[in-house]
Formats: structure tokens, sequence, C-alpha cells
């Protein structure tokens, strides 16, 4: 089987209360050579669910914003951005603004 799988669908698989039959009927019809694609956004997506993200707790952010984040400060490059929370948070991780 090959398909491609949405956040709500793989969480159903992960967390007890979002328990799904249909995804329950999936995850018993798999066998080794199955694949699953997802689109690129799909891991901030379940990552913003999860709420797993140290940076996104730790300055409120939604997990998109914390992915940039964490980008400038492993780069250690500027954060050019207007959002107002990742400004203050890049502000707090030490980052200086491009211009």
């Amino acid at each position: 089987m090959e398909c491609v799988v949405d956040s709500s669908f793989a969480l159903a698989w992960a967390l007890p209360d979002e328990r799904s039959s249909r995804a329950d009927r999936i995850m018993d019809r798999l066998a080794a050579e199955d694949r699953f694609w997802v689109p690129a956004l799909w891991w901030y997506e379940v990552a913003n669910v999860l709420l797993i993200q140290s940076l996104a707790l730790a300055h409120g952010l939604s997990a998109y914003d914390a992915s940039c984040l964490e980008l400038a400060i492993r780069k250690d490059l500027p954060l050019a951005t207007l959002d107002k929370p990742l400004t203050k948070a890049a502000k707090e991780a030490g980052l200086t603004s491009p211009i």
C-alpha cells in the first residue's frame, strides 16, 4: 500500500484520545514494504499539535515560528520577521535584526 497521510490520521495512531477505527484498520493491514508520503509542512503540523518543541513552549510560538527561530539560531543569522512574538523571541535568543 502507498498513500499520502495527513497529520490528523498519523496522530490517531500515536495519541490514545485521537484513536480512530479507520486509522486502526489501516494500521492492521500494514506491511514492511508499505510507504506513506507526507507534505513538507507535515512535520510542523505534527509538532504544533504535540507541542514538543522547546522553543515554541518557551516563547509561546507556533511550531512554524519556532522552526524559523531554531534555524536562525543554528545558522547564527539575523531573523527577518514582522511577527511581534517571534521578534521578541529572537531578541531573547540574542539574534539581531537584518536591518
